[in-house]
């Protein structure tokens, strides 16, 4: 059999195909009790949830129980076949992209679809949580970049160009690709990526200086990581030369909170209130990004639909380098820098690390805004590489 997935991968669909099943039974049968418990008496009424009812609902769940049982059964009969796979891109594409939606819920369901953090060579390979025996380089160098939401280690490359990649051939530094699951918490990946850097250089004997290239989610990832190796004295942070952030949304992506905003609308209501779960399958990794959140104490008394608060502010880390690259759709003729739309995504003013409150606004190295460039255009762009090759070199 030949398949981009691997027979855990189509294992991992099922339970996923059978969770979605579940809880679409779930917001029917709260639909129903809603609409029950307050229609009009001199209309023909609604029966309640009792009874016959309720013994569908029941046999509906179980059914759909029974039908995962039973291929799964099936399923361990194909993994008896020969089974034609190979690791691709499109693979890694799938899993980034599912796991950014609802990565959160794959790990908390143990579902084999989650990905576990780690880092890849660029020959691909995977690399252990264990020491890395470094090349030694004059100067001891090594580049780490870091994904955004729903990407991969493998989406830095696009038309043909690798920031990282030229870079790392050019000075002839090696090089590192972080690959995680973008839809749990911010600061939960920030811990992983923190102890796993820990690790990485654990009896090196001259540890290399770090320098950090960081896209959109991947750069609130690497702040919360730094806070977090800063508060637990991890001896990583001082390794690090210089980060440069490449279309972070350090005070939010406002498209995410176009979700809130339709939660607390729904919520106004009875009769839509049940759909409020459906919206609610954003990630905790995409919530996140509604203000930056970077820490554990930002989420964890989180109201549902409830966006007043902001979260806790983490200045940058200190005594490393720090630049910003930020994306404006708009070009050199505009007379405005379309400050809040921004790349499409992330807003300038939250790409530059600025705010209405100058207590939370980010104290960068330098900043440089590319006009006339989207979000994911950020990442092939010759004059974001050029402006990496100064400031990194």
């Amino acid at each position: 059999m030949r398949s981009f997935l691997t027979y855990e991968d189509l294992q991992g669909l099922r339970l996923l195909a059978t969770d979605a099943i579940l809880g679409t039974t779930n917001v029917s049968e709260a639909l129903h009790q809603t609409i029950a418990g307050t229609a009009s008496p001199r209309k023909t009424p609604i029966p309640p949830i009792g009874g016959i009812n309720r013994i569908v609902y029941k046999g509906v769940r179980n059914i759909t129980k029974v039908a995962s049982v039973g291929t799964s059964g099936l399923f361990r009969a194909m993994k008896l076949l020969p089974w034609d796979h190979h690791e691709s891109r499109k693979r890694a594409n799938f899993l980034a992209v599912i796991n950014g939606i609802c990565g959160d819920h794959l790990e908390r369901t143990q579902n084999p679809l989650a990905l576990p953090m780690s880092f890849r060579m660029p020959d691909g390979e995977l690399l252990g949580s264990g020491p890395l025996p470094l090349p030694q380089t004059k100067p001891n160098k090594l580049l780490i970049m870091v994904h955004g939401l729903c990407m991969s280690d493998l989406r830095w490359s696009r038309q043909g160009h690798n920031h990282g990649q030229k870079l790392a051939e050019e000075r002839q530094w090696p090089i590192l690709y972080l690959n995680y699951n973008s839809g749990r918490h911010i600061s939960k990946n920030g811990h992983e990526f923190a102890n796993l850097l820990e690790k990485l250089l654990e009896g090196t004997p001259s540890p290399p200086d770090l320098n950090i290239i960081c896209h959109s989610m991947g750069g609130l990832v690497l702040r919360s990581a730094c806070n977090y190796a800063k508060n637990h004295n991890l001896s990583w942070i001082r390794s690090v030369e210089r980060i440069v952030f490449i279309g972070s949304p350090h005070h939010g992506a406002p498209l995410e909170g176009l979700g809130q905003w339709a939660d607390s609308l729904l919520t106004k209501s009875p009769f839509s209130a049940p759909f409020e779960r459906l919206t609610s399958i954003r990630s905790d990794g995409i919530n996140d990004l509604r203000f930056g959140s970077l820490v554990d104490a930002d989420w964890a008394k989180r109201v549902p639909g409830k966006t007043s608060n902001l979260p806790r502010h983490i200045p940058l880390p200190e005594k490393i380098a720090c630049y910003s690259i930020a994306g404006t759709l708009a070009n050199a003729s505009e007379k405005t820098h379309n400050r809040i739309l921004g790349d499409g995504l992330v807003p300038l003013n939250s790409a530059l690390g600025l705010h209405p409150d100058r207590t939370r606004c980010l104290d960068f190295m330098a900043t440089r805004i590319i006009q006339d460039t989207s979000h994911l255009r950020l990442l092939e762009s010759q004059k974001v590489y050029n402006q990496l090759e100064q400031w990194l070199t």
